[in-house]
């Protein structure tokens, strides 16, 4: 019995995935609660940085599997207002059809924080595609989820 749970124990002492974390579904995290909280804060902040202002997300989709978080959301300013991106280094970029408002990123929890591995500011394309493959994440947090349910 003791030599079934040593490569669990190994597994998660070297942060890899159980067989049964491999078959776990990407959830959904409830609106307000803490986890939902934690990862919209860590993905806020290096687009915040980035832009130089202030910046809110409408989540259009956010999924959690094992410690992995994806977020598609539009950006907005804490107004409302359609993102700005006028005196950012994408001003020329978006004058010409080429930004969105969207923003996506990649987040791997660490202990009890999330990190940002890998984010898109305004693509206008899957700019996430490769993310499971270049990281390691698990192919169905980029699923996207059925809009009729």
């Amino acid at each position: 019995m003791r030599n079934a749970l040593l490569p669990s124990l190994l597994a998660s002492v070297l942060g890899m995935s159980t067989p049964s974390q491999a078959q776990e579904k990407p959830h959904s995290p409830a609106t307000g609660s803490a986890e939902r909280v934690a990862i919209l804060d860590a993905a806020r902040k290096p687009v915040a940085d980035e832009l130089g202002k202030p910046v809110q997300f409408v989540v259009k989709q956010i999924d959690v599997q094992g410690s992995w978080a994806f977020l598609h959301a539009r950006m907005q300013s804490p107004g409302g207002q359609t993102i700005d991106y006028a005196d950012t280094r994408y001003a020329d970029a978006a004058a010409h059809g080429h930004k969105s408002s969207s923003y996506a990123a990649l987040l791997q929890r660490q202990g009890e924080s999330w990190s940002v591995l890998a984010y898109s500011v305004g693509p206008t394309d899957v700019a996430w595609i490769g993310w499971a493959q270049q990281y390691g994440a698990p192919p169905a947090l980029f699923e996207t989820p059925n809009e009729s349910s």
